[in-house]
């Protein structure tokens, strides 16, 4: 779906509601909610931005206030972004194709609550309400940056190697669109937006090993 045609749905089903504003630009979308002058009453983010990620859109304005409740949105399986959303301080997160429940998601966060229906049980948990998600941003989360699994580690671990998705597949004895799949659930739990940038973080933060 298009920010286009999410934005008419909203207005034609969010009676009485108007959309403020859309961008799909992290930097502007970051910026425009931390301003008393365009803070929206909630943030509806794609986890798949422009320039940086929806993660991080989410964290910067977390970490700054807990005036604005956020609910993600992605048009990927839920498991790949539920969980980095959640550590960055949304309070829910849905599907695109889920419009339905998009209406009943933007009430239930609006009265502070969380919405993770569809969501792991033990992700689900993350998921904490503006206040409590902004506090817990300010004294610092020691899960801030999840832990790859032993498979993302060894995806990404052929990544730094060069290879690409189809020769990590085969290495892997998995399909490409899993190896795709892991990949996104890499750059959300690394806060990046692009294999470059997620292999840059790897090697940065010292965590990177010899995968097989």
């Amino acid at each position: 779906m298009t920010l286009a045609a999410l934005r008419t749905w909203l207005r034609n089903n969010l009676l009485g509601a108007e959309v403020a504003w859309t961008t799909d630009d992290a930097g502007r979308a970051a910026s425009a909610a931390l301003s008393d002058r365009t803070r929206p009453d909630i943030l509806i983010t794609d986890m798949s931005l422009n320039g940086l990620s929806g993660e991080w859109v989410i964290r910067s304005i977390r970490e700054r206030t807990a005036k604005t409740p956020i609910l993600a949105i992605t048009s990927f399986p839920l498991e790949v972004y539920a969980e980095s959303a959640a550590r960055a301080g949304a309070q829910g997160i849905i599907a695109k194709r889920d419009l339905n429940a998009i209406c009943n998601a933007i009430s239930v966060v609006l009265q502070n609550r969380t919405w993770t229906h569809g969501v792991e049980s033990d992700v689900a948990e993350l998921f904490l309400p503006a206040t409590e998600a902004h506090r817990r941003a300010m004294h610092g989360d020691e899960g801030r940056k999840p832990r790859l699994t032993e498979r993302e580690e060894a995806v990404i671990g052929l990544f730094t190697r060069g290879l690409t998705s189809k020769q990590v597949a085969d290495h892997l004895g998995l399909t490409e669109n899993t190896v795709k799949t892991y990949s996104h659930r890499i750059f959300a739990k690394l806060g990046a937006s692009n294999r470059g940038q997620a292999i840059a973080i790897w090697m940065a933060d010292g965590t990177s090993g010899n995968n097989a």
